[in-house]
Order: structure tokens, then sequence, then C-alpha cells
């Protein structure tokens, strides 16, 4: 289970069969959000599973793999301004 925040920590590890790091987040802010499900899953008497998700591309320079991964890559800013607009 993907989770972001305190509550959705505490989900995963109440709930779920692992949790799924967030991809966009520097290695500080993982290791405190893994340290949160790991403390919530122990307290449960849950084995933690711990899956981090990164994005890569490979290629011969910066410029390349800039023009391989622009119509797949969204950056998480743009996403959020997507979300944050829809109507509902």
């Amino acid at each position: 289970m993907a989770a972001w925040t305190p509550p959705g920590l505490r989900r995963a590890a109440r709930l779920a069969d692992g949790w799924i790091a967030d991809p966009v987040q520097s290695l500080q802010i993982i290791k405190g959000f893994a340290q949160r499900y790991c403390d919530e899953a122990g307290k449960l008497g849950r084995r933690p599973f711990i899956c981090l998700m990164r994005d890569a591309v490979i290629a011969e320079s910066m410029a390349e793999a800039e023009v391989q991964s622009g119509p797949t890559m969204v950056t998480p800013s743009l996403l959020l301004q997507l979300w944050s607009v829809r109507p509902g």
C-alpha cells in the first residue's frame, strides 16, 4: 500500500503486506517514513516490507535522457496542480 502521511503509514502497517515508498521524496524523508511504518508494524506484531520506487532514464547524455523521458515524465508539482483543479 502506498502512503505518504502518518495516518497512511499506520494504515499500511495495519492492513497491507507492505509499504510502497514515495518515488519523489528525498532519502532523508523516505527514511523517516520508513521508520514510522516499521515502528507501527512492530507495535502490531507484523513484519514490515518496504518497496522503494525510483524513476530512471539511461542515455548517453543528459540531453538525450531529457528527450527520451520528456513524453513520459510528469513532475510531482504538475500532478499536484492537476489534482487540485479536478472537479469534485
